[in-house]
Parts: structure tokens; sequence; C-alpha cells
């Protein structure tokens, strides 16, 4: 772990200039990012259980044809260490010698990379459980978070549920002193350590560059992050913080299929949304697989949403 720290921190402090951002992803310089993050979703693993075994079992096939054909390489070569050309009786003057044609192996088109459930670091997940390798991989992120591409690629790894797994651990572990009062009844601020201030910054940061988008905002209130959200809003000491919780609360907020996770959590009015935004359809069907139920909307939020919203949700219901 202390190597990808260091290597995480180079990188952290290259990318500082956007200019070093195409490099990255030309070099596949992300994936190793996300991964260093935690492990995907659940339901990843369960998706992907069927191709990741063909592929293996594919992969086995086609090193076990190169291991006979090496073996049968090798003992041609002890039988005949001049390599002549030698015929065989019934096989039309078959040239087996090293300066015979080889046959083409199957070529097999995919790689791990291409299996979310992998990680690409080699090396198990469960290995990956110091904060600092994934908060230095959450500040590279927060900075190519701001880029469109980088955003969609993210989410192509499911990046959000990462995130928000790092910030309910974070916090989780300041839970001890965080919410007590004082003498007084005053609430005191959050007792994150230095380091852990740090992490939760970048995590944040890359979160509200992911919010912009209607299924990451569904995504952060169905993972249960709004309490912890909440929490940084009104007891963070440091300014960077309240404000990305801000941003992330408003815009989980301007998602109708959130209200009902808003009301329980009991967020201010000064977050409520006159009219907010629904799911799409294949948006909603993506929010079935990966939470196993349809979003729904409440009446209070439906009335301002449009007809084709409301036709989706009726259908989605009947199926």
């Amino acid at each position: 772990m202390m190597i990808f720290q260091a290597v995480v921190g180079c990188l952290s402090v290259l990318l500082e200039e956007s200019e070093n951002w195409p490099r990255l992803l030309e070099n596949d310089g992300l994936i190793p990012l996300i991964d260093l993050l935690g492990p995907p979703p659940a339901f990843i693993k369960e998706r992907e259980k069927d191709r990741l075994n063909a592929y293996l079992e594919r992969q086995k096939a086609e090193n076990d044809n190169k291991t006979g054909k090496q073996e049968r390489e090798d003992s041609d070569r002890a039988k005949n260490p001049k390599g002549l050309r030698v015929v065989v009786p019934g096989q039309g003057g078959q040239d087996t010698s090293e300066n015979a044609p080889t046959v083409q192996e199957p070529h097999v088109e995919e790689d791990l990379s291409s299996f979310v459930s992998c990680t690409s670091l080699n090396t198990a997940w469960k290995a990956i459980l110091s904060l600092q390798p994934k908060a230095c991989a959450a500040k590279c992120l927060y900075r190519l978070a701001q880029s469109e591409r980088c955003c969609e690629l993210m989410d192509e790894r499911y990046a959000t549920h990462r995130l928000v797994a790092i910030l309910q651990g974070i916090m989780a572990e300041s839970a001890g002193d965080g919410g007590k009062k004082g003498k007084k009844g005053k609430k005191k601020g959050l007792k994150l350590e230095p380091e852990q201030e740090d992490a939760v910054t970048s995590v944040t940061g890359c979160l509200k560059f992911l919010a912009t988008s209607n299924p990451n905002r569904y995504r952060i209130a169905q993972l249960g992050a709004v309490p912890v959200l909440q929490n940084l809003h009104e007891n963070a000491d440091r300014l960077m913080l309240r404000r990305n919780a801000q941003i992330l609360l408003t815009s989980v907020a301007m998602l109708s299929e959130n209200s009902e996770i808003l009301k329980k959590c009991g967020l201010g009015e000064e977050f409520a949304v006159p009219v907010p935004m629904t799911l799409t359809r294949d948006e909603r069907l993506q929010a079935h697989e990966e939470f196993g139920s349809f979003p729904t909307v409440t009446k209070e939020a439906a009335d301002g949403v449009s007809k084709e919203g409301v036709e989706s949700t009726s259908l989605e219901q009947k199926t």
C-alpha cells in the first residue's frame, strides 16, 4: 500500500495541470485510481459472474493449448535437434519441423479490465484497507471529475458507490465524539483528524461533480449519504466541507424520486425544489438493477413531473 500511496501522491500533484488529464486517460490510468477506492457494488459481481466464468474458461483453454504446443515443439526438437524436414506417412507430407507454418491461436477479445468486478491493481479487494491510498485516489479523481469525459468513465466503474462507502466509513469512525453536546447544550464540531478531513473534502468534492447527473443524485440518496451530508453541512469546521455538503444536498433534492428520503431525514425547507426532475425510463431500469426496486415518485412531487415521466412510472409498476 505504501507504493500505491507514493505513486498516487505524485499523480495528484501532476494532475493539478489539466494538460496531464488526457495523458492519464490515454494510458488507462483512471481505472486503477477508481479501483483504489475499494470494491464495486455487490450486484456487479452477480451480473458479471457468467461472463467472467466463460472468459476464464476460454483463457484456461488457450493457455492449455499453448502449453501443449510448447511441449510438442520441445519433444520434436529433442527427436530432431538439427531441424530436418520430417514427413509423416499418411499426412500428405506435412512439415513438422520448426519452419512449418503455425496455426493461428484463437484470439480472446475481452480482457480483465472490461470486468468491473475484477480489480486492476493485481491485489485482492480486501487488501485495500488503508485510508491514505484511498484519500490520494479520491484527490486525483476530484481534479479529474471536472472533465465530463472522466465523469462518464467513473460512472462506468460505479465510482459513486465506492466514494459514498468511504465517506460513510470515515464518518462512522468520527461518530464517537462528533454528535455530543457540550455543557451549554451546544453541539461540538466534528472530530475529524486532518487526514480524515482531507479525505472527506476530496470525496465530497468528487461527488459534487458526479451529482450533476440524475442517476448519481439517486444513488447518493439511496446509499444513505444524506444524513452524513447533513452532519457535514451543520457541523464541519472546514468551510469547503460545508460548501461541498450544501451543494450535494441541493443537488440530491432536485430529483423527485428522493423526496421520501429527504422528508425522513428532515431536510430543511431551504433545499426544497418547486418542480423537481425525474429519472428517465432507462435510468429507472438501471436503478432497479442496482437497488432491487423501481424508484417511486410521491404525489406531491409528481404534480410537476412531465407526462412522459408519469407514464413510464405507471408502466414500470405494472411490470
